[in-house]
């Protein structure tokens, strides 16, 4: 059972490294991580941030750049559209509405977005913001908004630290799971443990540059004598047309591995390819005396080498 974990981990790992769609997403998880942290603020600040109530007398120097509770009434005799010539189209901005309000001498204009349903009086409550107006709005508009919850931005943000932990940790699981060429070892297992059947020899690793470095994992192969002395040959077992050729060996270590039939025996091998290219790779065999019989045959190489 944990040899069947253990490899559907590196199966998930290694679909995951050559899916497009998969690293798009790893990408843009990171990027709604990196929004939900920003939106941390101080906790005071929800305090800062309250809405305001400026009873009788409406200072807008006061209250400029808080959050206000006005009531008042809409004159809608008095509206302001912006517009904007563009050659033979105009194109139309925001609608501003004179708002009165008792004990507010500046003239305001109300932006008609947002706006609530009225009182049953016929007056409008609204709360938002004293804002300069630019270009063609009016100079002095209130703008229907409410103050942020900073608890909940909080916690938004705490969220997205634990996301951005949680991806750190899926990236470096990854890039390990990659550095086994996507086979996990299977610890103590014994190869009683496996599946009986299923193919002799198993391959995982790079098909090197003749096949634009594409990877194979857990590719059915067959072991042959190359043509040439000092040369092992590695075909798929299916038919399918590529090799791997393995010229001299650098180093071979035994290792119990985790595969789809169970904890088998294997030999993680770093060698020079036909090309003289230094690869890694994994072979995984169906019993330990043809694992150690393979091994006896590389350590040949390696000797006879040169």
């Amino acid at each position: 059972m944990i040899a069947f974990i253990l490899d559907q981990i590196a199966g998930v790992a290694y679909t995951a490294h050559a899916s497009r769609v998969a690293k798009i997403a790893y990408a843009a998880a990171f990027v709604v991580c990196i929004f939900l942290i920003s939106l941390a603020r101080p906790e005071t600040e929800q305090s800062r941030q309250g809405i305001y109530d400026p009873g009788p007398q409406v200072s807008v120097m006061a209250t400029y750049g808080r959050y206000v509770r006005l009531t008042g009434r809409l004159d809608m005799e008095q509206v302001y559209q912006t517009e904007m010539p563009l050659g033979p189209i105009t194109l139309k901005g925001g609608r501003y509405i004179r708002f009165i309000a008792p004990g507010l001498t500046s003239e305001l204009y109300l932006l008609d977005a947002n706006l609530p349903a009225p009182n049953p009086d016929g007056t409008y409550t609204v709360v938002g913001q004293f804002l300069a107006g630019t270009g063609r709005q009016p100079s002095l508009y209130f703008e229907i908004s409410y103050p942020p919850d900073v608890s909940l931005q909080n916690a938004l943000a705490r969220v997205g630290v634990a996301l951005a932990m949680a991806l750190i940790v899926t990236g470096i699981v990854a890039r390990l799971v990659r550095k086994t060429d996507y086979l996990l070892s299977a610890g103590q297992h014994s190869e009683r443990d496996s599946q009986p059947g299923g193919p002799e020899w198993l391959w995982y690793g790079s098909l090197g540059a003749a096949y634009e470095n594409a990877f194979a994992r857990q590719a059915p192969v067959l072991v042959e004598a190359g043509a040439q002395p000092g040369r092992l040959i590695l075909t798929p077992a299916d038919g399918d047309v590529w090799r791997v050729i393995v010229s001299r060996l650098r180093s071979a270590r035994p290792d119990v591995v985790a595969t789809a039939y169970g904890p088998r025996p294997g030999a993680r091998i770093t060698f020079e390819d036909e090309r003289g290219l230094t690869r890694s790779a994994a072979l995984v065999a169906r019993s330990v005396a043809a694992r150690d019989a393979l091994l006896a045959r590389l350590e040949a190489l390696k000797a006879g080498a040169g």
